[in-house]
């Protein structure tokens, strides 16, 4: 079974109905539902590079409109334009998520260079999980365009936590390739993370977990990050 066949499963057997089941209409790839003073959407979205050979990522993204928004506009609002992802709403954003990357949620894709073939019915549970633990429930908190802002600063400041902020640190490391010209973008990182050498360091278990959950679980970065510490 392809990745793109996998996906439209899910589409079809789990986030339609779970949707539908939670009171939302749709329309395109917009799923809407009209709370007490405003509207919550939230579109669906594929990557362009999707295929076969690279697995199938899509994502979520979240939006509050006036009550009184159309149709057309629920359809064809710029998805970018001051919106969130469902990232925020899972636990630890998302970060030790099996069905996810920095991206979005991905079936199949590459670990160590080979070509996964995920459990269908795993990735199914998880993410009807997702939906009715997490995302649905706390959409439903939102009654209107006051409760949105206030509710999306809670969710963006999650990005902030030290634990989150350790994960993406850790993330980029994975990602970087052990050579002399990567020391001054983990150091960069380090800087923008707001990270100290010492609070990295105590974190190793940490980094163990996110190094299991990236494209890359064999290859261990941790002596490569401690050479870089400053």
């Amino acid at each position: 079974m392809t990745p793109k066949e996998k996906k439209t499963i899910i589409l079809e057997e789990v986030i339609k109905p779970e949707f539908e089941n939670a009171g939302y209409d749709s329309i395109g790839q917009t799923y809407y539902r009209m709370q007490e003073d405003c509207c919550i959407a939230v579109k669906l979205q594929s990557s362009q590079f999707n295929s076969s050979n690279t697995g199938y990522t899509f994502w979520f993204h979240i939006k509050a409109f006036p009550k009184q928004t159309s149709l057309e506009t629920l359809k064809e609002w710029p998805a970018w334009s001051d919106s969130i992802h469902e990232d925020a709403l899972l636990p630890d954003c998302g970060n030790l998520h099996p069905y996810r990357t920095a991206k979005g949620y991905q079936i199949d894709g590459y670990k160590n260079f080979v070509l996964q073939d995920m459990d269908l019915e795993d990735i199914r549970t998880r993410l009807r999980s997702d939906l009715q633990e997490y995302i649905l429930p706390q959409l439903d908190r939102i009654k209107s365009l006051e409760d949105w802002e206030t509710q999306k600063k809670e969710w963006l400041n999650r990005w902030n936590s030290e634990r989150v902020l350790l994960m993406n640190y850790f993330s980029v490391a994975q990602m970087s390739s052990t050579v002399r010209d990567n020391i001054p973008h983990l150091r960069d990182a380090q800087r923008r993370f707001g990270l100290s050498a010492e609070t990295i360091k105590k974190n190793q278990p940490l980094y163990e977990e996110i190094k299991a959950f990236s494209a890359w679980p064999k290859d261990d970065k941790w002596e490569f990050i401690l050479s870089t510490l400053k």
